[in-house]
């Protein structure tokens, strides 16, 4: 029961970490992505101003 006990706890730590290395990856790329997407956005946002302008004026 003892060693049954260790082998379970040394399981759940390794599983812990793993899942902590994952959520903290899973962290980081959404950061990166949204990062993305917002200097994506903003360059489609700065685009369309200056696509819209001049045939407007015209």
């Amino acid at each position: 029961m003892q060693l049954y006990h260790q082998l379970t706890s040394r399981w759940y730590h390794i599983g812990n970490s793993q899942l902590e290395r994952r959520r903290r990856i899973q962290k980081r790329y959404r950061q990166r992505r949204a990062d993305f997407v917002q200097r994506q956005f903003r360059a489609e946002g700065v685009r369309e101003l200056f696509g819209r302008q001049p045939s407007e004026s015209m």
